[in-house]
């Protein structure tokens, strides 16, 4: 059961990590597209903010996917969330159809901010970096054996 807990959680790692890995990626592929609605949204220094953006993206799913401080990749990914959603997916402001579709979009990003909570609280399972190198210490650490009750000397008296 464990094995299989831990393949399940890697799969749900993949799929929660695929979201910011896309869209990094496709923000240094439409670079001035991107920086153009970052700056239509009235963000001061699109372009340096859209690079940090992405890097942050790519960087912090690839943590994910690896599993290899996948707990700090959640939380990065959690505080950059909310500024995100609040400022690109305010649907309360819109009317009509953007409206709906900005509120898809919101709680789109609401899911995946539980996702990213329940990563960061619970770990990033079995089948990952930081799992194979507690293993690896756990292996490594000498094993300390408690002496035996007969081998205890009585404490000593003054």
């Amino acid at each position: 059961m464990k094995a299989l807990r831990a393949i399940l959680v890697f799969i749900a790692r993949l799929c929660l990590a695929a979201v910011f890995l896309f869209s990094g990626v496709s923000k240094f592929i439409l670079f001035d597209q991107n920086a153009q609605y970052m700056a239509s949204k009235g963000l001061p220094n699109a372009p340096l903010l859209l690079m940090a953006a992405a890097i942050v993206e790519v960087l912090c799913s690839l943590l994910i996917i690896f599993g290899y401080k996948a707990r700090f990749g959640a939380l990065v990914l959690l505080i950059y969330l909310i500024p995100v959603t609040y400022l690109f997916h305010n649907f309360w402001n819109l009317e009509d159809g953007e409206r709906t579709m900005q509120q898809i979009m919101f709680l789109k990003n609401l899911a995946i901010f539980g996702g990213l909570l329940y990563l960061l609280c619970d770990g990033p399972g079995g089948f990952a970096c930081d799992a194979l190198g507690r293993k690896k210490h756990q292996e490594i650490k000498p094993q300390v054996q408690e002496p035996k009750i007969s081998e205890q000397r009585p404490p000593e008296h003054v």
